[in-house]
């Protein structure tokens, strides 16, 4: 098997111990990482051909005392851009209302991971999305964007597909959350929070 690309800021300290892990167990490991002035969306994808898995992980928000420009420029853009706008996840996501900057994230990325996952959607994968804080409100998105883009092309996608999240905040309004559940059966998606967590 192999790495597919690994795409790493140049002064991650520990890309070069993760690459070479990786290639030693022998999984297929692609990063994705979009930084622009109004988002920072980061998903890493692994691929275990044996078991037929798919994980998509999205980062949650920047925490780096070293890169304090790229942990603002996530809190003001992500996270605290929370107004709700029109869904755009999706052509039938209508009526629907999402968290503006988590979507921003999403979109900024989207085409990207449907080009490192699609062979492996339509090779019959089992697919998990997951992710913490930020990354979890991404993964519950990005479930919807993937959805969409596979829809009538994939018909048993619905029962493959799972989102796995910890500590997410709220993505969207109850339409959305009616919208999500008509797509992801109930025991296909599983939210963790701490009672003592910020998120609701």
């Amino acid at each position: 098997m192999g790495l597919i690309r690994i795409q790493s800021r140049e002064d991650d300290r520990y890309a070069h111990v993760i690459r070479s892990k990786i290639q030693e167990i022998g999984i297929v490991w692609a990063v994705i990482h979009n930084q622009t002035q109004f988002s920072n969306a980061h998903a890493s994808i692994v691929v275990n051909d044996d078991a037929g898995v798919v994980v998509v992980a999205f980062k949650g928000t920047e925490l780096d005392s070293a890169r304090v420009k790229e942990s603002v420029i996530d809190w003001i853009f992500s996270n605290f851009d929370a107004t709700l706008t029109p869904c755009e996840l999706s052509q039938q996501c209508t009526d629907t209302n999402v968290h503006s900057g988590y979507q921003r994230n999403v979109l900024s990325i989207h085409r990207q991971v449907i080009d490192q996952i699609e062979r492996y959607i339509n090779a019959g994968y089992l697919l998990m999305l997951t992710g913490h804080s930020k990354g979890g409100a991404m993964s519950t998105l990005a479930t919807v964007s993937i959805h969409s883009a596979f829809a009538g092309r994939v018909c048993d996608l619905d029962r493959r597909i799972y989102n796995l999240n910890f500590g997410s905040p709220m993505t969207g309004d109850s339409s959305f959350v009616s919208y999500y559940d008509s797509l992801v059966p109930d025991d296909r998606t599983m939210r963790f929070i701490n009672r003592y967590s910020g998120a609701v």
